[in-house]
């Protein structure tokens, strides 16, 4: 019985689907944990959620594309580690 148990639990967790790019696992775990901290700065104090850095990180993409960035483009960060600097990442990674 127990090897019933192990093989059903392998084909339930083979079954689901995985993502497949680093944007894709940033994209369902923002909208997964919606309510749980993202990132938080130690010395800045800063910390947003899921919920809220996946606001952020569109309204970056939108103003990247604003401005003319495509996918496909080059482009380079340049800053400080802060949560803006990880945002700004992020929004490039999804964004193509």
């Amino acid at each position: 019985m127990a090897a019933t148990q192990t093989t059903s639990v392998t084909a339930d967790r083979g079954s689901r689907i995985r993502p497949q790019t680093l944007a894709e696992y940033v994209e369902r775990a923002l909208s997964t944990h919606v309510e749980h901290l993202f990132l938080a700065e130690i010395a800045g104090g800063e910390s947003v959620t899921y919920g809220e850095a996946k606001a952020k990180i569109a309204t970056i993409r939108d103003l990247l594309h604003t401005v003319g960035t495509r996918p496909g483009d080059r482009v380079a960060l340049l800053g400080a580690n802060s949560v803006n600097w990880a945002l700004s990442y992020f929004a490039l990674v999804t964004s193509g």
